[in-house]
């Protein structure tokens, strides 16, 4: 996937107000100082274009978009559909399969914006060969480093960093960690704390599902806003936030050892609903369950000396009705 992004040279000075909407835009100007005249002159003045502090700003630039795009539906169709939908405020993201439609795209893209007067700039990519065909035709590229190093070739993507060197995106968690510096361990401290990972996509959604099981766990516990965590709670949240800082030393695609961990975490949590009462059900213990390394509970039973994978000879017991269990059922009926 040959991807790319780019940007609305000062987006909200390209649009202009109609005259009759200058009245609602007006403010007092004055070229006397206060201190020294006490009846300073006024003058009356109004915006001209769209001003920047204005909460209807994603608003107005979006439509306008929308607008002039739609000039251009039948000269090109699948490039203004695309336009359409790739968008976000004046940030451009989007890209081709090949490195012909990628490029064809962007030459389109940076057509039509040109007749709006906006002109997209800061293009960049993960394709070197696109790249510089753009400089060729003259586009305002991002610069790229040379030298692959820590933050060079990097660029920011909706809040994420995209890496266009070797093609990878990371979740700052800079701002989490200054946070977890100057605060106490409390619930409410928890609760901020993860709000603090921006992932807009659930790209790290693996990593942050520890959270979102620790955040159950927490209010299983029943503890009041500023009373401090329990010891196993703050072990793992302890372990979290050692996570966070070792983020850079991990780099790549996640590989099946990886899933496997995951998975076995989330059939952990869910076990501890059907485990947390002081009985196991008779339907269970009928099972002859066990707990093993990892701290799953599986099924005991016959199947001990069989030449089956383990997994199949010691299932894992989930609860009936659970969302895990459902979407295993999903998955493989």
């Amino acid at each position: 996937m040959r991807a790319f992004c780019s940007d609305i040279k000062q987006t909200f000075l390209q649009i202009c107000l109609a005259n009759k909407r200058k009245d609602a835009v007006r403010f007092l100007w004055s070229d006397d100082e206060p201190c020294v005249h006490k009846k300073p002159k006024l003058q009356v003045y109004s915006l001209n274009r769209v001003n920047f502090d204005v909460s209807s700003n994603p608003f107005l630039i979006a439509a306008t978009i929308k607008h002039h795009i739609e000039k251009f539906k039948h000269e090109f169709p699948e490039t203004v559909e695309l336009l359409d939908r790739s968008f976000y405020v004046d940030d451009l993201i989007s890209g081709g399969n090949e490195l012909k439609e990628a490029l064809q795209t962007s030459r389109r893209a940076k057509y039509i914006m040109e007749a709006a007067g906006m002109d997209l700039r800061k293009w960049i990519t993960n394709d070197a060969n696109l790249m510089e065909q753009w400089k060729k035709e003259k586009f305002d590229v991002h610069p790229v480093h040379e030298t692959v190093s820590l933050g060079a070739n990097e660029t920011k993507v909706l809040g994420l960093s995209w890496n266009t060197h070797e093609d990878y995106l990371t979740t700052d968690t800079k701002s989490l960690l200054e946070f977890v510096s100057l605060h106490e361990n409390t619930k409410r401290f928890i609760l901020q704390a993860v709000g603090k990972i921006f992932d807009p996509l659930e790209l790290i959604s693996p990593f942050t599902v520890r959270m979102k099981c620790l955040l159950q766990d927490l209010w299983r516990e029943e503890i009041q806003w500023d009373d401090p965590l329990p010891t196993n709670i703050k072990k793992e949240w302890k372990k979290f936030i050692y996570d966070c800082r070792n983020k850079s030393k991990k780099v790549g695609p996640l590989t099946v050892a990886k899933f496997k961990e995951f998975e076995i975490k989330l059939i952990n949590h869910a076990q501890r609903t059907l485990f947390d009462k002081k009985e196991i059900p008779s339907n269970i213990s009928n099972l002859f369950p066990f707990v093993d390394g990892e701290g799953t509970a599986r099924v005991g039973g016959r199947l001990e000396y069989a030449s089956v994978p383990y997994f199949l000879k010691h299932p894992a017991i989930l609860p009936k009705g659970s969302k895990l269990s459902k979407l295993y059922f999903n998955s493989l009926h």
